[in-house]
């Protein structure tokens, strides 16, 4: 693939700063090495969460994100100490 592999994409994020996850209710970010990679608005109903999908979801604080999708193996991203799992 022309784009990398996820192995790859792992190994340049593990070699960078750790993210930040910052905000005080009137917005949440989530940058890697001073870039915002995203935002929110101010949490409403679920305040504990930074984004929650069908696909993926991270609770604020946590530095964990969790994927899935149907058919595939779930993986979860953890930004702690930069582990990566699988599990069908």
């Amino acid at each position: 693939d022309a784009r990398g592999t996820f192995e790859e994409f792992q190994q340049k994020i593990l070699a960078g700063p750790m993210p930040e996850i910052g905000g005080t209710g009137d917005g949440l970010t989530l940058s890697l090495a001073g870039r915002r990679l995203c935002w929110g608005e101010k949490p409403g109903f679920h305040e504990e969460w930074l984004f929650e999908g069908p696909f993926m979801d991270a609770k604020v604080g946590e530095r964990v994100i969790h994927m899935k999708a149907g058919g595939y193996p779930a993986r979860t991203l953890d930004f702690n100490d930069y582990a990566i799992t699988e599990s069908r």
